[in-house]
């Protein structure tokens, strides 16, 4: 299994190194992409087959949730979708959820925990300062 992107490859120091690794992605027997951005994109369908439509699916997924002005949490487009791709054939999207016994804050392998605590302020709230009756400021 290769978790890196093909721009990943490039840092190799050696180009023999960098033919090889790219190499693993085109022998692979299927390759399964997350969220990418579109500057990937180039290095990645010389290595492995995609179309227009599966790149731009790729692109959309890796890109931020929207601002919710009402202060909502807003999940990313791209949270838990994947695309399968078997060789030379269409891609497979799929989306992978959690169980019910990952859920929630007491959920097996809880790795967002430290999201659901109350946030640590870094200053100490300020007082408004308001004048005594009669007095000055």
């Amino acid at each position: 299994m290769i978790s890196h992107t093909m721009s990943d490859l490039l840092a190799l120091p050696a180009e023999e190194d960098r033919m090889k690794a790219r190499g693993f992605v085109e022998r692979s027997g299927m390759v399964i992409c997350g969220g990418l951005p579109a500057s990937e994109m180039p290095l990645l369908t010389s290595a492995i087959p995609l179309s227009r439509q599966e790149q731009q699916k790729l692109i959309s997924w890796q890109d931020p949730p929207a601002w919710d002005s009402r202060g909502v949490d807003v999940e990313p487009p791209g949270r838990g979708k994947f695309l399968i791709k078997v060789g030379g054939r269409p891609g497979i999207p799929v989306l992978v959820g959690l169980t019910s016994l990952e859920q929630g804050p007491d959920g097996v392998n809880d790795t967002e925990g430290k999201w659901h605590e109350a946030p640590e302020t870094l200053l100490e709230p300020i007082a408004p300062v308001v004048p005594v009756e009669g007095g000055t400021l």
